[in-house]
């Protein structure tokens, strides 16, 4: 698996799947977990998913909370606006978790 590629700043954009649920949340903590321990700001990307259920939404808790374990700051949800980003305000993780629409 190729590193996430580099934003300006420095920051790691990692890309996650259409579909974030039960048979690909996996994915999305394998790419985390593949981080450079010393990686600087890291955002994962959620404009492309059209889907989330409740597993994909712990797989984006336990994603912050590994980047957390590891000091990475800051850790940053890219979101469209749409029924991803709507999700995670009805879910209050907009508010956990650091959020922007792009």
């Amino acid at each position: 698996m190729s590193p996430p590629p580099e934003r300006p700043g420095g920051a790691a954009r990692i890309g996650t799947p259409r579909e974030l649920d039960l048979t690909t949340s996996g994915v999305l903590l394998a790419r985390v977990r593949a981080l450079d321990p010393g990686a600087g700001p890291v955002e994962i990307d959620l404009r492309e998913v059209e889907f989330i259920d409740s597993i994909g939404l712990r797989a984006l808790i336990e994603a912050d909370r590994i980047l957390a374990e590891r000091s990475v700051r800051p850790r940053i949800l890219v979101a469209a606006e749409g029924p991803v980003q709507r999700l995670l305000q009805l879910t209050l993780l907009d508010h956990t978790l650091d959020v922007r629409a792009e």
